[in-house]
């Protein structure tokens, strides 16, 4: 028998290391979000199940690692509810499932396919974006503003038809075409539309979705402020 704030620090932890993110970087995530997050609260989270008990904060939590209430609720647990009473976990993710993430996409194809929970270090998207002379953060505005959809990664391994069952060497061969097939998408928006337009639209899509997201659970959410290009 557990309890929802065990499954939630279970979850956030091994979301966070699928990412490669230090618990530092997921704090940094969470705090341009609002809620005053830092590492020591993350570790708190993670070890102890403290915070990740009210609405805002798994609003934040889904936000910040990019996924659902059914991911973030993931598990075939039995919640030990206040009143005594334990109910499957599958009944509370029902209960409290939320929306998709996310803009609606301009490129169905992308869309349509699944996306697959392989996740992908910093370090991967850091390098990608320099191809472009960009930061990891402008890569993902540029994907949210060409793909409709932010996480570069995300929708390269979407487009590409990589899964968990992929062999090593053909998902290899498969992510580097799509990854070229991509940033030419992208850098023939940079041409048609100019750099700093398709930037600005990005990141406008992004907090778009972002409050959208909260706004459907009844939380408000502020932007982060405008990161210097």
């Amino acid at each position: 028998m557990t309890g929802l704030p065990e499954v939630v620090a279970r979850n956030v932890r091994d979301l966070r290391v699928k990412r490669g993110w230090s618990q530092r970087q997921l704090a940094e995530r969470l705090d341009q979000l609002g809620g005053k997050w830092s590492r020591v609260a993350v570790t708190a989270l993670e070890s102890q199940g403290k915070r990740g008990r009210d609405v805002l904060d798994l609003a934040t939590l889904c936000w910040a690692l990019q996924v659902d209430l059914n991911e973030l609720l993931a598990g075939e647990d039995n919640i030990d509810l206040p009143s005594g009473e334990t109910v499957p976990l599958e009944r509370v993710r029902g209960a409290m499932l939320g929306p998709e993430i996310g803009a609606e996409p301009r490129n169905t194809e992308i869309v349509g396919s699944p996306l697959p929970m392989i996740y992908f270090d910093q370090e991967e998207e850091t390098r990608i974006a320099r191809k472009l002379d960009l930061d990891a953060d402008q890569l993902s505005d540029a994907t949210m503003a060409v793909f409709g959809r932010s996480g570069f990664l995300r929708v390269r391994d979407a487009q590409a038809g990589v899964d968990e069952d992929t062999p090593p060497r053909r998902a290899q061969a498969l992510r580097g075409h799509a990854t070229r097939r991509l940033l030419a998408e992208i850098e023939q928006a940079f041409e048609a539309e100019g750099r700093e337009q398709v930037l600005k639209r990005g990141e406008q899509l992004g907090s778009a979705a972002a409050t959208r997201f909260f706004a459907s659970i009844g939380a408000s959410f502020e932007p982060p402020k405008k990161r210097d290009r």
